[in-house]
């Protein structure tokens, strides 16, 4: 059992640290082209395209939002809804929050359309939540697809969330800080000593399969 972990094992941590490796090389690359100016509207209408950085304009981050969390009770990661100013779910948080300007604490119920769906990177509090949603322009990056959350995250979002389609929605990522570019490499590096371990341990097994094959039995 111990043997099958292990031959398992080694595989799975090269196509880890790879995959890893490829998300944060195709973030850093991202980093260095100027954001694309669109609307939150146009974004959740037409999709992000061949573009991964944006200035997100007219852009409602709603404070109803999921946070997951870790072993420790700490926030993990945060997602929250964001819809068009001029959508009928902004125009009633926009309401909302006229309406309730005096009790900060009050929030509106989620939205019932979301096309856009934020995760934002450095929240770890409700009031940064509120900080986010302060604004109506956003710098975000677009993830691949809603594939990239982990399987928990996407539970929780449809659980907690249902004004949330997954299939249909953008997801971005606001306050993302740059990729460094030491992990990328370690990432990477292991992934190919991982692999050349593999294509070593191969290459012998073929070898001794075709030693023994050529020897031949002594009576």
């Amino acid at each position: 059992m111990s043997i099958l972990l292990s031959r398992l094992g080694l595989p799975l941590l090269i196509l880890g640290c790879g995959a890893l490796a490829w998300q944060e090389w195709r973030f850093a690359q991202a980093t260095r082209d100027e954001p694309t100016r669109i609307s939150c509207a146009a974004l959740g209408r037409d999709g992000p395209g061949a573009h991964r950085h944006f200035e997100i304009t007219d852009a409602i981050v709603c404070t109803h939002a999921l946070a997951t969390r870790d072993r420790n009770g700490r926030w993990a990661s945060v997602f929250a809804p964001v819809v068009p100013i001029d959508s009928p779910d902004g125009a009633a948080i926009l309401a909302f929050r006229a309406q309730h300007a005096e009790s900060p604490g009050a929030k509106p119920g989620p939205p019932r359309d979301v096309r856009v769906l934020a995760r934002l990177a450095q929240a770890e509090s409700p009031t940064e939540v509120d900080r986010v949603a302060a604004t109506t322009t956003l710098d975000a990056y677009v993830l691949a697809s809603s594939s990239s959350l982990l399987s928990s995250e996407r539970a929780a979002l449809k659980r907690d969330l249902p004004g949330v389609d997954l299939d249909r929605c953008v997801v971005i990522e606001v306050g993302r800080a740059p990729p460094a570019w030491w992990k990328i490499v370690i990432l990477g590096g292991i992934a190919a000593l991982g692999a050349l371990r593999v294509l070593v341990w191969a290459v012998g097994g073929l070898a001794r399969r075709w030693t023994s094959a050529r020897t031949p039995d002594r009576p």
